[in-house]
């Protein structure tokens, strides 16, 4: 091979990068990569300005994380000065040992509740209305599997409301605890109905309160481990005891110690009238309604509330003994007007057709359905 041979083969060598040989009118080799204008690089695309919309939620999210720092660090520069200053209460001798101490841990590692906890109906200058409501659970096969949800939230709140009352009712009874609404109650924050302070638990009905019973007191609460379990339950005549309900002719003018007032557990839409009416009068127990048309004169039909909307106007009689205050406690004379002869709620969003006040205000103001609101109204 000759000399130019060589020379030739190497110049012509697609393995050697070209150097000196490129000029300007020669096109880059075909290997080469090439920025396409159309196409823009890994860099430039990252450096593309977010939407105003998704800068809103970085923004949103970025303020509401910083919220949830500055809560967490409240929460435990509290819980650092609360346990600074039980510990000197501890030391000048104004706590217990055993208040002072964490929550204690019963069979099965669960907490128990303090002793201050425990006795709250004494805590806090707190004086008890001694007088029992109870809630008459005995409509399971009434209601709906969501009427079912619906009443298992207003027993809570029957219980709250009790709880953080200034002076609340001595006792609060659950009778005919059985159906979807106990197996509801077990699968709700572990069975949590059970450690309500204060409260009773019944699988009777109403009846066991006259009627005599051979076995012990003790086994008339259905819920074992309920805070007042082993106390006795004392047992009321038919005198003494009134059932609450809106379908009755007399009116109710006050509450009295020592007497007993059912409530009809029920969420049903105003279907089944005179239902509350119609047991009371089988079982011989006079009935009587809240003086709630007094106030409420704009209300033209049946003047229906949720469960714990008449538990909280008891409540609030007992604290002030004036109905008006108690009623408008509870349903504040701004959220009605009188619009072409029918009361309409104020609030923003909402189109409440119907007079019957469910449950709709406890589960965050929504809109009643179509059906709901036409089954309300039959």
């Amino acid at each position: 091979m000759t000399e130019s041979a060589v020379t030739n083969h190497v110049a012509i060598d697609p393995s050697k990068p070209k150097t000196s040989d490129n000029t300007a009118g020669n096109s880059p080799p075909a290997d080469t990569p090439q920025d396409s204008p159309s196409q823009p690089s890994l860099g430039q695309q990252q450096e593309q300005p977010l939407s105003k919309k998704a800068q809103k939620r970085a923004a949103k999210a970025a303020i509401l994380q910083e919220k949830k720092l500055e809560k967490r660090q409240r929460e435990r520069a509290a819980k650092k000065e609360k346990k600074r200053e039980r510990k000197e209460r501890l030391v000048r001798g104004v706590l217990d040992s055993e208040e002072g101490e964490g929550d204690e841990r019963g069979e099965g590692g669960e907490p128990v509740r303090k002793k201050a906890r425990k006795s709250y109906t004494n805590e806090g200058g707190r004086n008890p209305f001694k007088a029992r409501v109870i809630v008459d659970l005995g409509f399971d096969s009434y209601m709906t599997d969501k009427e079912i949800s619906s009443l298992s939230s207003q027993l809570a709140y029957c219980y709250s409301a009790n709880r953080k009352a200034t002076q609340p009712f001595e006792s609060l009874l659950f009778t005919s605890l059985s159906g979807r609404l106990h197996a509801r109650l077990e699968r709700e924050n572990n069975a949590g109905y059970k450690r309500w302070a204060g409260c009773e638990w019944w699988e009777e009905g109403c009846d066991r309160l006259w009627t005599e019973d051979p076995r012990d007191d003790d086994a008339l609460n259905a819920a074992k481990g309920a805070a007042n379990a082993d106390e006795k339950k004392s047992r009321s005549s038919k005198d003494a005891i009134v059932y609450l309900t809106s379908d009755a002719d007399d009116e109710l003018e006050e509450l009295k110690e020592g007497e007993t007032y059912i409530l009809g557990g029920i969420v049903d839409r105003n279907r089944h009238k005179l239902l509350c009416q119609k047991k009371a009068a089988a079982q011989g127990i006079r009935t009587a309604r809240l003086p709630i048309g007094k106030y409420l004169k704009e209300l033209k039909t049946r003047k229906v509330l949720t469960v714990n909307q008449v538990f909280e106007i008891l409540i609030h009689w007992v604290e002030s003994r004036n109905w008006e205050e108690a009623i408008y406690g509870v349903m504040p004379k701004r959220k009605f007007t009188q619009q072409s002869g029918k009361p309409q709620l104020e609030e923003k969003g909402l189109e409440e057709k119907q007079v019957v006040l469910d449950e709709a205000e406890l589960e965050g103001n929504r809109t009643l359905s179509s059906e709901e609101d036409e089954s309300a109204r039959e």
